[in-house]
């Protein structure tokens, strides 16, 4: 019988990037190398486990020149690219300055965009949904979804649990959607536009997608004139365009949102969503709204600190639905905003503070220090916080990030995982398939604005993490498994024979992924690919066949990828193919 073959010397054959998370965080993955500046970076990580990242481009070689046009990256895991250096071009728009736009990643592994388009007669709103390999499926200038001569802005774009997307933007004193099918067909006629009462405006703020197919959307309302108070207002939709909260949940009408402040949320994982803000008196709230859109904290939200003296802007929030909590972070501010720390709270299923009634200050407040732009993620019951810190003056900023405990100890120390000191902005967090998080961001450290990006592990260290990915198509058998250590640690696969009655278990390794049908199964692993590598092959007798291969350590390896499948063998019945599973070799 045949086993596996030595697992360091097959591995000598592997080909990978060099373009991956950098383990050095001075010297991070740089997406971006045009000629002009490439600013606000967006990174999300769909259900495929692969992350897009996206960015405006001022390219002096466009059409016209130096317009701020839309490009995409997609990255795997480990942060390899998947396509060409710079991305793929998605927009090749003539705007000379940018508004926020919208990107998100299916649950099926495309990417989505919403953003604002000059390409056509005045300025409209585009969709466009980016495939695997860079291709954009709803045509090369997307689906429009506006043509008219009213003010738009600022679009936003949430790709829904069944394989839809629904968009969102401000159109004159209105907010108005539309859903679109996987194909890019509208599927709410010509879209949904919102009730505005007389003397007020509405703006859009942000857009998740929800459960079911649904999707939640926060706005400003505003009346009384650009002066006028700002309150927050929360709404959810049916996937048939009904409205499920109503004409909105109230988030925050004590006062008013200060002015600029168009506060972003995170959904809660069982129909709701946690939202934080700031309002004008620089103070720091936060509230969650449940699935039957009724509020979870006091009216009006919870105040994050009670702090005399001090003022406090930028709260990011987010859920652990394990344990019911919220977690936001702030930046606060202290003597004329001469002095600034990052400070945290968690609140209770009720909105009552845990972390003492002035948070928790990770940062001190110092003369010294500047901090702003925190972002945090929940990862297994604990709490990641990532933000921009300077210590030298203007163009010193790094980037930070912690890990903590639910009770707010620190888990290891405070890590740095951008270190080139320069002007940073536009952080963007999401969390990767490992339990690392990944952010990107735009600084100019090379003299113009670039995008970079950059993995942060749960120890506080950089660099690829270690891990599997399973992918399944056609009939094929979900009964292959492979857990991966880190380099020097072992890789665990396991096979059960046992629900085909197969009695053999051949092992493949290759450097590429495929989609070739055979048979009733799909090959996800072509081992007949041009130029690609096989790297192992083994048979082994059933029902349940396992198999503990060491990694070697060899830093090398860090950040290769290996697409796996087991074929399962009889000297009768007909061939039979696994799932396929994506391995990632890490730290």
């Amino acid at each position: 019988m045949r086993t596996l073959y030595c697992f360091a010397a097959l591995l000598a054959f592997s080909i990978h990037s060099s373009a991956q998370w950098s383990k050095d965080p001075a010297l991070n993955l740089k997406l971006s190398d045009g000629a002009g500046d490439e600013v606000q970076a967006k990174l999300r990580t769909g259900g495929a486990g692969y992350s897009y990242i996206s960015w405006y481009d001022s390219d002096p070689a466009g059409s016209p020149a130096f317009g701020y046009d839309v490009r995409l990256q997609r990255v795997d895991p480990a942060g390899n690219e998947q396509w060409a250096a710079g991305g793929v071009l998605i927009a090749d728009r003539g705007f000379s300055s940018t508004q926020d736009y919208g990107l998100d990643a299916g649950p099926e592994g495309a990417g989505f965009l919403a953003f604002r388009d000059d390409r056509f007669v005045g300025t409209q709103i585009t969709a466009t949904k980016v495939d695997a390999n860079g291709a954009q499926l709803w045509g090369a200038t997307g689906v429009q979804l506006t043509n008219t001569g009213a003010f738009v802005a600022s679009p936003k774009i949430a790709a829904t649990s069944d394989g839809a997307c629904v968009v969102a933007w401000t159109e004159g004193s209105s907010i108005r959607l539309q859903r679109l099918s996987p194909a890019g067909a509208p599927l709410w006629g010509a879209g949904i536009t919102l009730p505005v009462p007389g003397g007020t405006t509405f703006s859009l703020s942000d857009l998740r997608a929800s459960d079911a197919g649904r999707v939640i959307f926060s706005f400003i309302s505003q009346t009384g004139g650009f002066f006028g108070p700002r309150h927050l207002v929360a709404a959810k939709l049916e996937t048939t365009g009904a409205g499920l909260w109503g004409a909105g949940v109230p988030i925050y009408t004590a006062g008013s949102l200060q002015i600029g402040n168009f506060p972003s949320f995170e959904t809660d994982g069982g129909g709701g969503a946690v939202f934080s803000w700031y309002s004008t008196g620089l103070q720091c709230f936060a509230q969650r709204v449940l699935a039957n859109g009724s509020v979870a904290f006091p009216v009006n939200g919870s105040a994050l600190s009670n702090a005399g003296l001090r003022e406090r802007v930028s709260p990011h929030a987010t859920y652990s639905p394990a344990t019911q909590e919220t977690f936001v972070f702030w930046t606060e501010l202290a003597v004329a905003q001469s002095q600034r720390g990052l400070y945290g709270q968690k609140l209770d299923s009720l909105g009552n503070v845990q972390w003492g009634a002035e948070g928790i200050g990770f940062v001190p407040v110092s003369a010294s220090t500047d901090v702003g732009f925190a972002r945090t993620q929940v990862i297994d019951n604990t709490v990641a916080a990532l933000w921009f810190e300077s210590s030298g003056g203007f163009g010193t900023d790094n980037v930070r990030a912690l890990h903590a405990d639910t009770a707010g100890a620190l888990l290891q120390p405070i890590s740095s995982i951008a270190t080139t000191a320069s002007s940073m902005d536009d952080l963007a967090v999401d969390v990767g398939p490992f339990g690392d998080v990944h952010a990107a961001w735009h600084d100019n450290r090379a003299g113009d604005n670039d995008v970079y990006a950059q993995n942060v592990r749960l120890d506080g260290g950089v660099g690829p993490a270690a891990g599997s990915l399973t992918r399944t198509a056609g009939t094929n058998v979900d009964s292959y498994t492979a857990v991966v250590g880190p380099l020097g640690g072992q890789l665990q696969l396991e096979v059960d024979l046992s629900t085909t009655g197969y009695p053999f278990a051949f092992f493949s390794m290759y450097v590429a992924p495929s989609a070739v049908p055979f048979g009733s199964d799909v090959i996800l692993v072509d081992l007949f690919a041009p130029g690609g590598n096989l790297l192992k092959l083994g048979l082994k007798l059933g029902p349940l066949v396992q198999l503990s291969p060491t990694i070697p350590n060899d830093p090398s390896l860090c950040g290769l990828a290996l697409y796996s499948q087991v074929w399962h063998v009889d000297p009768v019945l007909p061939l039979r193919l696994s799932n396929a599973v994506d391995i990632f070799i890490g730290l």
